[in-house]
């Protein structure tokens, strides 16, 4: 019986070898998580989320792949409502396990699923393994493209996700490598029950361009009474020619009788996290 137990588990580790942990420090808070779920340096994006994060608490993470954002969340409330969303299985598998291992996320809820304009349609969805950022455009995802990697999946809107959940979110955060107009589109009934915020990575998406989106984001602007701005310099977005010679950019949409946040004021992007909580 002893010889048994100890041979199921060399095939235990054998098996989940892939689940090797590396241990961070976000904030002076000691995290475990799967390799290279913790950024080695901060992105534009990190430390606008942090505090955003820090002074909202039901929050949908759009595109949230193995979880870093959710554990920026998380480690300053464990206790938050937290939808995280993605199409890649594998990707919100290995976000559900850095949340767990770490005691994280005791409220937080998953949904696999493409969020679009949309609900109950297929598409394509390029994609490989669980770490790189997928997307349904090819020239986002040159590797999984490369090698006609790639699954089918199902659309969903953000009004549909609103009302499965029916949680009222403060923020919902939308990184998905250039989708982003399309998931607006779906997302006018969340925008005017609850007036959340969106914090919103942008993407100069081939054959639409870095101006058309963002117009597209200002027109969505118009029709569901918000403003939009544009974090880089804290200043209100009035014209999309602005942000046309960017690759990517990010934008914070509020309620258009909302200031903007003065926790924000003064960080630039890719300022460092606080060194504490």
């Amino acid at each position: 019986m002893k010889i048994k137990k100890f041979l199921s588990g060399i095939k235990y580790k054998l098996e989940n070898k892939e689940r090797k942990l590396v241990v961070s420090n976000i904030c002076g808070v000691s995290i475990k998580a799967t390799p290279g779920t913790i950024r080695e340096a901060v992105d534009q994006d990190d430390t606008w989320f942090f505090y955003l994060a820090k002074h909202n608490d039901v929050i949908f993470d759009i595109g949230c792949n193995v979880g870093y954002t959710a554990l920026l969340a998380m480690i300053q409330n464990p206790q938050r409502d937290y939808i995280l969303v993605d199409p890649n299985p594998q990707a919100l598998n290995e976000a559900h396990f850095n949340l767990t291992i770490n005691n994280l996320g005791l409220k937080a809820q998953y949904f696999s699923g493409f969020v679009s304009d949309n609900d109950n349609s297929n598409m394509k969805f390029y994609t490989i393994g669980s770490g790189a950022a997928g997307s349904m455009y090819a020239s986002h995802a040159k590797s999984a493209a490369a090698t006609n990697s790639f699954t089918e999946v199902s659309t969903v809107t953000l009004d549909y996700l609103y009302k499965l959940y029916d949680l009222k979110p403060d923020i919902i955060k939308i990184d998905v490598e250039g989708a982003e107009t399309l998931v607006m589109e779906g997302a006018y009934t969340v925008a005017n029950k609850t007036e959340c915020a969106f914090f919103i990575e942008m993407h100069n998406v081939e054959g639409l361009g870095m101006e058309k989106a963002g117009q597209l984001m200002l027109d969505w602007c118009d029709k569901a009474k918000y403003r939009a701005w544009y974090l880089k310099t804290g200043t209100e977005l009035k014209t999309a020619s602005t942000i046309k010679d960017r690759g990517k950019c990010h934008l914070l949409l509020l309620p258009e009788d909302k200031p903007y946040p003065d926790y924000l004021i003064g960080i630039e992007q890719k300022a460092a996290l606080p060194k504490t909580l």
